[in-house]
């Protein structure tokens, strides 16, 4: 019997705040928004990469591995390896950590932002429509975030560019400190690269967050003073 009322109690409760919200276009971009900034941040927060690099001699090589993940800074990346008497650092070099981080600052911004809203939609519904000035702030803060997801596009584009570019095995085996002949020469001879797919995968997500963002300020728009005012015109 209590567990009968408990619900009741939770039912009534829910009652009293409007979802019908997220029946409605606003409502559902908010909800894609939220979505897809949270599945960019993990997938790039959780991708590994890495480089292996089988160096020395052909009948007994020996075997190094760089790992790199989020947030890229590849300068860091380095192992010692001996052959030959010689024992050079093989480091990767380049710092993508700028794009990267930027891009995982954004999906975090998002989310934070449409919790904040649907909150705003679920609990002062009646004041959102009826007062412009809180849906002309929501109108405003989204082309903003819009105008930096665009930014965040282009930045994290030629970043994951970037590092694809200079994590190849063939641009390792022709830059890499030790695989070009040299004092320090270590006859590199197979490099290996991770899968990269996370890398592509994150871009085009990011693409798809500019993209619910940009077509949510018509939506947004359309619930703004400028909007009603042309309409009565």
């Amino acid at each position: 019997m209590s567990t009968f009322t408990n619900v009741r109690e939770l039912g009534g409760s829910l009652q009293k705040y409007n979802l019908e919200v997220f029946k409605e276009p606003r409502g559902i971009i908010r909800i894609l928004q939220f979505v897809f900034a949270l599945i960019t941040a993990i997938v790039l927060k959780t991708y590994e990469g890495y480089i292996e690099i089988n160096y020395c001699s052909k009948t007994n090589p020996k075997n190094v591995r760089l790992d790199f993940e989020y947030p890229f800074n590849l300068n860091i990346v380095s192992a010692k390896v001996e052959c030959n008497g010689t024992s050079p650092i093989v480091s990767l070099g380049n710092d993508f950590s700028s794009e990267a981080e930027f891009l995982f600052t954004m999906c975090w911004v998002s989310v934070i932002y449409v919790i904040i809203m649907a909150f705003i939609y679920i609990k002062f519904r009646e004041d959102y429509e009826s007062n412009g000035n809180l849906a002309l702030v929501d109108f405003g803060a989204s082309v903003v975030l819009a105008v930096l997801w665009i930014a965040c596009l282009g930045a994290w584009g030629y970043g994951q560019s970037q590092l694809k570019s200079l994590t190849h095995p063939d641009y390792l085996r022709a830059n890499l400190h030790g695989c070009s002949p040299g004092p320090e020469y270590i006859n590199c001879i197979t490099i290996t690269r991770g899968n990269v797919v996370g890398l592509t995968e994150s871009l085009i997500l990011s693409f798809l967050n500019f993209f619910l963002w940009a077509a949510g300020l018509w939506f947004l728009y359309k619930e703004t003073p400028w909007y009603l005012q042309f309409q009565r015109a």
